[in-house]
């Protein structure tokens, strides 16, 4: 299997999958791998028989519209709008939770009033339809469970060399 040949573009995004080889000063070194140039998914490092690694990323269980949209919105407003995982780290107070409860509510009785709760200025408030304000909001609540899960990992590893 040479480089990218047959590769299936990215289940996440659409994003073109490439295939990585470890150069020998890595702790991957000899493995190899594929990662998407859109949004970075990236398939395990595979040491033994490698034209699996194909396969294996080439083989998915169909993702429902609604995943997909939401890991479309997602890579968009990381690639689009900047929002990367460093930028959302700041946002340490729920302001990404409360943003996408914000989206939720929107087309409530209570979406009058739901700018007194938007954490961000006003010009960031952008709702459209029902259903394009629920895949926001749902990319944002990814957005806040992957820094939380960072700043746990961070937790754990100073906590480790302290």
């Amino acid at each position: 299997m040479n480089a990218g040949d047959d590769l299936k573009p990215c289940p996440f995004c659409g994003g073109t999958a490439q295939w990585f080889n470890f150069d020998d000063d890595c702790e991957n070194a000899g493995g190899s791998a594929i990662e998407c140039s859109g949004c970075g998914a990236a398939s395990h490092v595979e040491f033994g028989r490698k034209e699996n690694l194909a396969s294996s990323w080439n083989r998915r269980a169909h993702l429902a519209e609604a995943a997909a949209d939401v890991l479309a919105e997602r890579a968009r407003q990381i690639s689009a709008e900047g929002w990367t995982p460093e930028h959302d780290d700041g946002h340490s107070r729920g302001q990404m939770a409360t943003a996408a409860g914000c989206y939720i509510l929107h087309q409530s009785h209570l979406g009058d009033e739901l700018e007194v709760f938007w954490p961000w200025e006003m010009t960031w408030w952008k709702p459209t339809d029902r259903r394009r304000d629920l895949v926001k909001a749902a990319a944002l609540l990814l957005a806040e469970i992957e820094r939380l899960d960072r700043a746990e990992a961070r937790a754990k590893t100073e906590a480790t060399h302290a």
